[in-house]
């Protein structure tokens, strides 16, 4: 089957129709991207739009996602997890039974997690990996424990008052409790992903679960299983997530793919197999959808139990001994020259937006102290904020514009995930300062 043919039965339905229009009843626009934009020439191949755009999304046949920011009472929180392979890009689709196989230990320990503590949750499937919907009211107290836990630099604090009227993005500034409420929905996950990180480490899993797609340094291997939060690094108007039963082409886009996939709600008692046998079949696809409505009723209390546990733990005790140290002035050129070689101008861009790299700096500071750490940090953002690394290309709509999103924020965070990782895997509390208030 072609794709054209493809998207004609998928999208043709009035079932997948509707199901997608549903998801976007407190969304404020919608981005669709796909090989039908890279067909017409665009640059970057990204629409953004208005919600009513949506009928000629899906006559386009495009990936269809909606903005993490609700207009309404919801609070989302989105986890995106998903199998990576520095080596072989293209590796999940040529072994995909393979690769899930793998992934269905985590899956398990995840659902398991979520379940005690009394989360409710959809899950996702994509052709990669697996996204997990989760909401809570704005209205409820746990958004307020959240909001008061949150971090939000100076700078995006200042963003975020900030309206552009040309930005479909940006129409409306996103109050500071908003802000800090997302960024510790993203401590959350971290805390729930170095649990069941130490949890799996007993076991013989194939795959190494890591933050972000950056192997584990020295562990010699180059795939692994990413809670990828890095969303959280970002600022909220920025960032957007793949609807429910929406076509997913990264192997069309990428690596030579003929056939679109769909993203498949995976239900209670539903295996593997009938997950993947579907998702590459336009007809069983419309099939699965049939009588099935996103229904996510909020976890208010189910967030306030795991924010509790969060509080108690060795992962918040470390956030907070981040958070609190003051950073010291560094000069990179007194630094080592593994460190100082990154802040090249011919090595920066990319290096310093490399996971990998970031980590093993990070590491580095983090074995002397925070307070260096936060120092070179403060250099990061200061070389992100500097347009003639040339970040951003403002004619082709690629890289990164520091200028809608954040440097500081996005420094701090990657400080405080690589920070609380290498800390944990040297010696854990043994190495936690006393905090105080803490």
């Amino acid at each position: 089957m072609t794709k054209e043919k493809f998207y004609k039965e998928y999208y043709g339905s009035p079932v997948i129709r509707n199901l997608v229009k549903d998801q976007f009843k407190d969304a404020a626009f919608a981005v669709g991207s796909g090989p039908f934009l890279k067909e017409q020439k665009w640059d970057f191949p990204v629409r953004i739009a208005g919600v009513s755009d949506l009928d000629s999304f899906m006559d386009q046949g495009l990936d269809i996602y909606r903005p993490a920011r609700s207009t309404g009472d919801a609070f989302y929180i989105f986890w995106d997890l998903e199998y990576y392979n520095k080596k072989q890009r293209s590796y999940v689709y040529r072994h995909q039974k393979k690769v899930f196989e793998w992934m269905e230990p985590f899956i398990k320990q995840i659902n398991a997690r979520l379940n005690a503590y009394g989360i409710n949750y959809i899950i996702d499937t994509t052709a990669s990996g697996y996204h997990y919907w989760m909401k809570i009211s704005k209205k409820s107290a746990v958004f307020r424990m959240l909001a008061e836990e949150g971090f939000s630099s100076e700078s995006l604090r200042k963003k975020y008052a900030r309206v552009s009227p040309r930005d479909i993005k940006r129409v409306m500034p996103v109050h500071c409790s908003e802000g800090r409420a997302y960024d510790c929905a993203g401590k959350l996950l971290e805390y729930i992903s170095q649990r069941i990180r130490r949890e799996m480490a007993k076991g013989a899993a194939k795959l190494d679960i890591t933050i972000s797609d950056s192997p584990i340094p020295g562990s010699g291997r180059h795939e692994g299983f990413s809670s990828d939060i890095t969303q959280y690094a970002h600022p909220l108007y920025m960032r957007v997530f793949r609807v429910m039963a929406s076509l997913h082409q990264k192997n069309i886009l990428y690596y030579g793919g003929k056939t679109p996939a769909v993203d498949i709600v995976r239900r209670k008692g539903m295996s593997v197999d009938k997950v993947l046998e579907c998702m590459w079949s336009a007809g069983k696809a419309v099939g699965l959808f049939h009588n099935f409505y996103p229904e996510l009723n909020y976890s208010n209390d189910g967030f306030a139990k795991l924010f509790s546990e969060y509080k108690k733990s060795e992962v918040r005790a470390l956030h907070r001994e981040f958070e609190l140290a003051r950073p010291e002035e560094l000069n990179i050129e007194d630094e080592p020259e593994k460190i100082k070689k990154s802040f090249t101008a011919a090595h920066a861009n990319p290096a310093l937006l490399e996971p990998s790299v970031l980590q093993q700096m990070i590491n580095h500071y983090s074995a002397e102290s925070p307070e260096r750490l936060k120092g070179a940090l403060e250099i990061i953002a200061r070389y992100y904020n500097d347009p003639s690394y040339l970040w951003y290309n403002s004619s082709r709509f690629t890289g990164i514009d520091w200028k809608k999103y954040d440097a500081s924020q996005s420094a701090h965070f990657w400080g405080r995930i690589y920070f609380t990782q290498y800390k944990l895997d040297n010696g854990g509390t043994a190495l936690i300062r006393r905090i105080k208030n803490g």
